[in-house]
């Protein structure tokens, strides 16, 4: 049987796009019962999560072009008033197609050619995506940096991609500028973030405003001025440059489109808490598919719906779902580029968007927010929820908010990854959303559970989710150890091992138990899951916000102590009794052995950047203050109530 299955899966491998399509249509209808055959039990080979999509849905080719083509063929026929842009006044999307033409121009005439790279320090503005776009035409690559780095980390990010230019807002302008000069860099242009503004206001802030950077300095120009340089560079020459590049290519012009889809379009750096952050380079195929897969799925949505655009562009999350989704499927952008989550609710009531991707804390903090009250939440039409572990109890929570507040949609979570191009598993309808799983996978991609040997497990087994895309990132840039670390080949095919810890039902719904590094193993060599933990401790009526880290004791060597460090949501309770009741609640939810042995408190808990729990740096800090618990020298009624008093 396991070498019929291996033979199997080596034709299935074996099968082009249309004939994938072919064999993916007859699994719908075997995962229905509308034809009769078996299955493997196996979820990459049967793809249960099929029965979920329509048969157009399935049988579609994904595009094979650069992510501005497949932009602008959405997008070229739009009515005059179909906005594109909403910041500080509204841009349509043919006057963003001309300011991305006036951008491509200013490139082109600074030299810039296919397969250059061009570094950005820069939220979401505007102008970030008028360069994004024209520089994809042009088939140059946008290095995102996460403008807040240090300047070492800049300085070296620009040199290693060998970056010609430097787009940077003008709040951290004065930091890149410092590096200039170190750098291979040949001109840094400076974004404001006012190009939307009318001449007054725009005059007064550059006036009033303190502590701007000034492009006085040599090898500096703002944004307007620059793309003013390119107004001099003919359409005729535009087409003479992108023509002596083709002539390069001997293939058709058809090959050379296809050749394209697979070419690098951006770098985006993956976090670096555990050490450097490695640039994952999405190529245009990473930007095209996952959104073209999202586009034809079942998610309700209308003629230009408002798209409430705060990820920012130097994470997938954001460059995929927050920039190429929305511009793909004809909405009304409302870019955020300093998003406050304490602000949510204002601007709900202010644009009304339809739809809107976020992480936990975002929907935590609107539901605490007492200006939510009486908030009509009717205009919602796809709330998603991704980024960071999301807890059962909050999807429960969430959902009875969004009922009360009139929203007839349920939250929609999901589970992603930067290697992924962010978007790989989601809730694609109220109908198959399962409470306290992250959702089904998209159309074309496969996906199982595997043990550390590399074989695939059955339905409702836990193992590590590996996942295989079209829209697997090309690698990380120039670093292929670390690239074989994640991406490996089977039969043929790119594999994305997560690291995730997972449950896959018959249905395909995906339930995230943990993060394999995160996972917390006792002195004992027992494992225990954080994130479950944590799902089930807030629960606890006493608990406002909760991390499950792993402490060291001061008296055994091996393994650590999982410990809660709890906010309370009265901080005057006696720490001792709140300890009590926790590890209390605990022992009636979680099975013996896979909880917290330790409470710890704070008055708030450590958050990154992106708003995720910054485990890493609570773990760091706890551990400074080793722990007291002796495992082993527990007595045997000790150890019992340890056990008894145990989450998972």
């Amino acid at each position: 049987m396991s070498n019929q299955l291996e033979e199997y899966r080596k034709k299935t491998s074996e099968l082009d796009e249309t004939e994938s399509n072919l064999r993916d249509l007859a699994l719908k209808k075997l995962n229905e019962g509308l034809l009769q055959g078996p299955l493997t039990g196996f979820s990459s080979l049967d793809k249960p999560w099929l029965k979920y999509y329509g048969e157009e849905e399935i049988d579609q080719k994904l595009p094979r072009m650069t992510a501005y083509q497949f932009f602008y063929d959405c997008n070229k026929n739009r009515l005059a008033d179909s906005y594109a842009l909403n910041f500080h006044g509204r841009i349509t999307y043919s006057e963003l197609l001309n300011k991305i033409s006036d951008a491509e121009k200013a490139f082109l005439k600074a030299g810039i050619r296919k397969g250059d790279y061009v570094t950005f320090c820069t939220p979401t503005l505007p102008e970030t995506i008028y360069a994004f776009y024209s520089l994809n035409k042009i088939g140059a690559v946008c290095n995102f940096i996460d403008l807040r780095m240090n300047k070492e980390r800049i300085l070296k990010y620009i040199d290693i991609t060998k970056s010609k230019l430097v787009v940077s807002f003008n709040g951290v302008s004065e930091k890149v500028y410092s590096i200039l000069e170190n750098s291979c860099a040949e001109l840094l242009i400076d974004i404001d973030g006012v190009d939307l503004l009318d001449r007054g206001k725009k005059f007064l802030y550059r006036t009033f405003s303190k502590g701007r950077f000034k492009c006085n300095k040599k090898n500096t120009i703002t944004w307007d001025r620059f793309i003013k340089t390119g107004i001099s560079l003919s359409d005729e020459e535009v087409e003479k440059i992108y023509a002596s590049e083709r002539l390069m290519f001997s293939g058709t012009d058809t090959e050379y489109i296809d050749k394209c889809a697979d070419e690098p379009a951006a770098i985006v750096y993956t976090g670096g808490t555990t050490g450097e952050p490695k640039g994952a380079v999405l190529t245009n195929t990473c930007l095209n598919a996952p959104t073209f897969q999202y586009s034809i799925a079942d998610i309700p949505r209308g003629n230009n719906d408002r798209f409430l655009g705060f990820m920012p562009p130097f994470i997938a999350y954001g460059l995929v779902d927050g920039i190429q989704l929305p511009m793909i499927l004809g909405m009304e952008t409302v870019l955020v580029p300093k998003f406050n989550p304490d602000e949510f609710s204002k601007i709900l009531k202010e644009y009304k968007p339809a739809h809107f991707v976020g992480i936990p804390i975002h929907l935590k903090k609107l539901m605490e927010d007492p200006k939510c009250e009486g908030l009509d939440l009717s205009f919602i039409k796809n709330a998603g929820c991704g980024g960071d572990t999301i807890p059962e109890s909050l999807e429960i929570e969430f959902n009875k908010f969004l009922e009360t507040h009139n929203c007839k949609q349920k939250m929609r979570t999901g589970l992603g990854m930067t290697e992924n191009a962010a978007m790989s598993i989601y809730d694609t309808n109220n109908t198959m959303t399962k409470v306290g799983r992250v959702g089904i996978p998209m159309q074309k991609m496969k996906v199982g559970v595997f043990d550390d040997e590399g074989n695939e497990l059955g339905y409702n087994e836990k193992g590590e989710l590996w996942i295989n895309s079209p829209s697997i990132i090309d690698g990380y840039f120039n670093n292929p150890a670390e690239t074989e670390n994640v991406i490996v080949t089977v039969n043929g095919e790119r594999w994305i091992k997560t690291k995730d810890i997972v449950e896959i039902d018959s249905d395909g719904s995906v339930k995230f138990i943990g993060r394999e590094k995160a996972m917390i193993v006792r002195p004992d060599g027992h494992n225990v899951w954080p994130d479950m933990i944590r799902d089930n401790l807030l629960r606890c009526p006493i608990i406002k916000d909760v991390c499950v880290i792993g402490v060291k004791s001061k008296y055994n060597e091996i393994g650590q102590i999982p410990t809660a460090v709890v906010v309370l949501k009265d901080n005057s309770i006696d720490k001792e009794e709140a300890k009590k009741q926790i590890l209390e609640f605990q022992s009636h939810l979680l099975g013996e052995r896979d909880g917290v042995i330790d409470v710890r408190f704070r008055d708030s808990l450590p958050y990154t950047s992106i708003g995720k729990i910054d485990s890493i740096k609570l773990t760091e800090e706890e551990n400074s203050l080793l722990s007291d618990i002796d495992f082993y020298t527990l007595t045997n009624i000790e150890k019992k109530q340890v056990n008894d008093n145990v989450t998972a």
